[in-house]
């Protein structure tokens, strides 16, 4: 499933795709303002990719970090480049961060195509609980701040 991002007045689409494309690996989207994002983000950089996984990782630069994300405790980093075939045979997930603003853009067009409502209407019905429109609406998203 793809979660369309409409981002600009030119109606061009962004998506929050749910796998990396080359390698068909699944996203882990944290929110940048997340305490689980905070540690992690030092490492991504340029085509430096951390994946996560409920088991120790082939790869030579392990991450100093062992809370779980949600998905898993083992955390490693490299390029998909060097990194993505053997990956791809394990039960891995590719962390991608994720901003409030883009979450809600995401949001706000979900509920207007498939529900024909305004973000605000969709969140009275839940009584404010952004979370619960991310599971409804199935977004990538592990968790908004």
């Amino acid at each position: 499933m793809n979660n369309i991002l409409n981002d600009n007045e030119y109606d061009s689409n962004v998506e929050l795709p749910d796998k990396e494309p080359l390698f068909n690996l699944p996203y882990l989207y944290i929110n940048t303002k997340n305490k689980h994002y905070k540690p992690l983000k030092s490492y991504i950089k340029n085509n430096i990719v951390v994946a996560t996984s409920h088991r120790d990782l082939p790869t030579i630069e392990k991450v100093e970090y062992n809370r779980n994300s949600g998905y898993g405790c083992c955390y490693a980093y490299g390029t998909l480049e060097e990194f993505g075939q053997r990956w791809s045979k394990l039960d891995v997930k590719i962390i991608k961060p994720v901003t409030n603003e883009e979450i809600v853009k995401v949001l706000e067009h979900k509920v207007k195509t498939i529900e024909n409502l305004t973000l605000k209407e969709a969140l009275k019905e839940v009584d404010g609980d952004f979370s619960l429109l991310i599971e409804a609406f199935e977004l990538p998203v592990n968790f908004y701040d």
